[in-house]
Formats: C-alpha cells, sequence, structure tokens
C-alpha cells in the first residue's frame, strides 16, 4: 500500500440478484485529498460505499483503511478507526432534537468501554463533557446553534442535511465519506457545503470521498474524480481534465 494513502480499494466486485454493482473497482485516496465520485444514476457509486463502509459485503477485493483490512471488521467499529460518513436518504432521528442528533455521533467516542460505564470512572465523565463542548462548538460552526433544542423533523430539508453533516464531524473523522451532500440543495446551499468542505480539510488534514452529482460543487472542491459507468471505471484523474474527458460526457448523456 502506498504510504500517502489513506484507503486503498482493490478490486472490488459484488452483484446484486445476478446484477453487477461494481465489476473490478479500485481506488486510491491520499491523507488530505478530497475525491469525488461521480457517474450517473446505476452507476454504482453508493453500492461502493456501503462496501466500504460495511454495509454490504463484496463478493471480490479488498478495503484497506491504512494497515486495517476493512473488510475483516464489523460497520461499528469503522468510527473507532476515524471514518464516519453520510447518506443520500437521510439517517436522522427525525423525532429527537438537532442536539441528540449530534450527541449519538460521538457515543462511541464518549463513553469508551463498557465497564468505564458501569464503574462511573472519572475517564467516563472527561470523554463525555468533551462530546458536549465538541457538540455546542460543530452546532455553531455549521449554523444550528439557535436550533439545537428543536426537533429535527420540524427543520427543513436542507437543514437536516446540515445535521446529519454535523453528527458526522462530532465522531472526529479522519476520513469523512459524503453521499450526495449537496442533493436537493439550492445553489446557494451547495457553496456553503464546498466552501466548509474545503475550510474543514484545511483545519483538521480531513481526508474526503465524496459522492455528487453536483459537477460545480465537484470542480470547486475536489483534487481528483474517479468517474463510475455500468459498475466500472470509466475515467480518473484531476477534477476538470476528468470532467472534460468525452466519455464522461457521452456517460451522461447515454450516448454510445
Amino acid at each position: 500500500m502506498s504510504t500517502s494513502a489513506i484507503l486503498q480499494v482493490q478490486d472490488l466486485c459484488v452483484a446484486f440478484g445476478g446484477l453487477t454493482a461494481l465489476d473490478q473497482v479500485s481506488l486510491t485516496l491520499d491523507r488530505g485529498e478530497l475525491l469525488a465520485i461521480v457517474g450517473p444514476n446505476g452507476a454504482g457509486k453508493t453500492s461502493l460505499l456501503n462496501l466500504i463502509t460495511r454495509v454490504t459485503s463484496p463478493d471480490r477485493g479488498r478495503v484497506h483503511f491504512e494497515k486495517t483490512d476493512l473488510l475483516a471488521l464489523p460497520p461499528h467499529r469503522l468510527v473507532d478507526l476515524g471514518i464516519a460518513r453520510t447518506f443520500q436518504n437521510l439517517a436522522l432521528a427525525e423525532v429527537a432534537s438537532v442536539r441528540d442528533n449530534l450527541l449519538l455521533g460521538g457515543h462511541r467516542r464518549a463513553y469508551g468501554s463498557v465497564a468505564a460505564q458501569l464503574l462511573a470512572l472519572p475517564s467516563a465523565g472527561r470523554r463525555e463533557s468533551d462530546l458536549q463542548r465538541d457538540v455546542d462548538a460543530i452546532a455553531e460552526r455549521l449554523g444550528l446553534g439557535t436550533l439545537r433544542d428543536v426537533r429535527v423533523g420540524d427543520l427543513p430539508y436542507g437543514w437536516r442535511k446540515r445535521v446529519e453533516l454535523a453528527r458526522a464531524l462530532v465522531a472526529r473523522p479522519r476520513l469523512l465519506l459524503l453521499d450526495e451532500p449537496a442533493s436537493g440543495l439550492a445553489a446557494v446551499e451547495s457553496a456553503w457545503i464546498g466552501e466548509l468542505l474545503l475550510a474543514l480539510r484545511k483545519e483538521q488534514a480531513l481526508t474526503v470521498l465524496m459522492i455528487e452529482h453536483d459537477m460545480s460543487l465537484v470542480r470547486a472542491v475536489a483534487d481528483r474524480v474517479v468517474v463510475l459507468d455500468q459498475g466500472r471505471v470509466l475515467a480518473e484523474g484531476a477534477s476538470l481534465e476528468t470532467l472534460a474527458d468525452a466519455r464522461v460526457a457521452a456517460a451522461y448523456l447515454g450516448l454510445s
């Protein structure tokens, strides 16, 4: 594995009901990089994220986060490694408040081992206090400070997207996986997401793997682009050059 790589995907293959979703997909993500995965609907983009985060298992292939084989781990262990993600379809507790949703993002970080919780060790209390401070700081950073006690289900869609992103950040990830963070957002909201991602990467040395259909956002923030089409890597490289590739245009337009 490359010494600069934080994530390496090798020859991932998976089929569902006889339909091939991914066919020999490989990619490498370097530390501090922002990589965008793009492609037409049904290209296999979310399937790729689901395999990386252990929502599903591949038929063949390997996924390593630094030196750790992710395919050998249960999904809940990924947050311990510093991996967090958002979902295309929001996965929020809509009857709970914004604050409670953000606290869920740091649950494992705050409470540590079962023994520490049962024995009420001081370390568990300190971690909980740290989490509360982080929740407040991240809520303010994402414009949610005055909405902390509001029920998530009462918020407009764009604000719920912010809540999910904030919850992922509460986990203090080193690798952040985003599934269409600008989906359903107005242009001004999408631009805000882009500015935030660039700032977070600079401040926290955050590495980002992002699926996105908003090409304005991709051009503004991505260092590199990997294009998927029908489960295969069609093109990859620097964002502006790759998006200008005639094969990419053909894939999006459905041309042969």
